[in-house]
């Protein structure tokens, strides 16, 4: 994890109201999940949409570290908004709403970040949220698509364990898989890039799994 001190105590200090497992599910993200890494690949000013965004642990580090950023983070369930809508102050740049993105302005949009959301998604759904992202972006803007791969195995394997755990039994995250009893929905880095490519992205593939257990991947896409 790669953190200045400062930066540490007021990422924190946002979710200091939280109940305790909101700033439980904050804390192991942090820990767990290559914040700084995908930060670097987020342009420092402009309008940001963290789609899926939950409790807002991205929306918040983003602007954080650029406070050009103007961040928007939506999310379909309820009550994780309603946290996220907790730790805003009079701060602006960082906004939360419930809901998808089907009223947002098209080309409106400097870099969209879907963050360890795909997989709660029915593979019948991702092409027409891929399209959706692709219009919304400006000529030039960035789809960061950070999701886990399938290799090697055994970090998949554990992921897939704790994921079990934090859905289904917790259930820290809501989605169809668990409404429906259905399997997580991942695809091979291979099927995930031609999905991208039909829509029209140019893609670049960053492995960020170095030094953590789950297999972290980043599709950096970018609308030409």
């Amino acid at each position: 994890m790669i953190f200045k001190h400062h930066l540490f105590n007021k990422y924190l200090g946002i979710y200091h109201k939280a109940p305790f497992i909101v700033r439980l599910h904050v804390i192991m993200r942090l820990l767990s999940c290559p914040f700084f890494e995908i930060e670097q690949y987020i342009p420092k000013k402009g309008i940001i949409l963290d789609l899926g965004c939950g409790y807002g642990c991205f929306a918040h580090y983003f602007y954080l570290t650029s406070p050009e950023r103007t961040v928007i983070g939506c999310d379909t369930a309820e009550n994780k908004i309603a946290h996220a809508l907790n730790t805003l102050t009079d701060n602006k740049n960082v906004k939360f709403y419930r809901g998808d993105i089907n009223h947002l302005e098209r080309e409106s949009i400097d870099c969209i970040t879907i963050i360890d959301v795909l997989y709660l998604i029915p593979f019948e759904d991702w092409y027409s949220l891929l399209e959706r992202c692709y219009r919304l972006l400006k000529v030039g803007g960035i789809l960061l698509l950070k999701e886990m791969d399938k290799k090697p195995s055994w970090k998949f394997n554990w992921n897939t364990f704790q994921e079990t755990l934090a859905v289904k039994l917790f259930k820290i995250t809501s989605g169809s898989s668990f409404y429906y009893r259905k399997p997580f929905y991942y695809k091979t880095s291979e099927e995930l890039v031609e999905d991208l490519i039909k829509v029209g992205f140019k893609i670049k593939i960053v492995r960020l799994d170095k030094g953590y257990l789950h297999p972290h991947i980043l599709y950096v896409c970018q609308k030409s």
